[in-house]
């Protein structure tokens, strides 16, 4: 934020002081904005390595723990459309992360943060379930319920709007490949289909008094042509 307030700071001070000490002042300003700037993308880069080492972690213990699902269903008291322990602690930390990144960064920086963050988990998770789901068609449920909690996931993280579909983009073909269309898409599709079929339907209405003005005509037509001949 710093770094952004700081073209304002500059212009402010610099009118505020003679020709000769503006001079001096300028590459210091410089000096100190190109430090913000570097700092600031340590930093940025700094939060997406700590999410990598955190799903590094769990694509390790994932495969085992799918397994586990899949081979003893209900154990522990896991639902089978409920993603497992890991996958929710994935999906914990990242609202972790945004809660407490959101009030203290520039809404550019949070977008380009968990846009990294999203791509790496997408295509790494996206191996994961591709991987499971070749050896292991029993695993088929449990990989469902956790790629769908990541997808809603993704769909909760303050990303850039005109990029987030190519930042979960692996993860959602996987899921769609595999499962169809996650159930928002699928609720979007149906709506788009009723509003096509009230469309049809509004547009057949619209016809029907034109085809039977239409029909009405020619008897209109063999009406006049009748009285004729009787005057005849």
């Amino acid at each position: 934020m710093l770094a952004t307030l700081l073209p304002l700071l500059r212009a402010g001070s610099l009118g505020l002081v003679s020709q000769p000490r503006r001079a001096l002042l300028m590459p210091e300003f410089d000096r100190l904005l190109q430090d913000l700037t570097m700092h600031m993308d340590e930093v940025h880069s700094k939060l997406v390595d700590i999410m990598r080492d955190r799903l590094a972690a769990a694509v390790q213990t994932l495969p085992g723990e799918v397994r586990q699902l899949a081979a003893h269903p209900g154990q522990g008291g896991a639902s089978a459309d409920q993603p497992s322990h890991t996958v929710a602690l994935l999906v914990k930390q990242l609202g972790t992360l945004r809660a407490v990144l959101a009030p203290y960064l520039l809404k550019e920086e949070v977008e380009f943060i968990f846009g990294a963050v999203a791509r790496a988990y997408s295509d790494a998770l996206s191996e994961t379930f591709e991987g499971l789901l070749a050896q292991d068609s029993s695993c088929e449920g449990v990989v469902r319920a956790n790629a769908l909690a990541m997808l809603q996931a993704f769909r909760d993280l303050p990303l850039d709007p005109t990029r987030s579909s190519n930042y979960c983009s692996r993860l959602s073909t996987t899921y769609t490949k595999h499962f169809g269309l996650p159930p928002w898409d699928q609720q979007r599709l149906e709506h788009k289909l009723q509003q096509q079929d009230h469309q049809q339907q509004q547009q057949q209405q619209d016809e029907q008094p034109q085809e039977q003005e239409q029909q009405q005509q020619p008897q209109g037509q063999q009406l006049q042509e009748q009285e004729q001949e009787q005057d005849q």
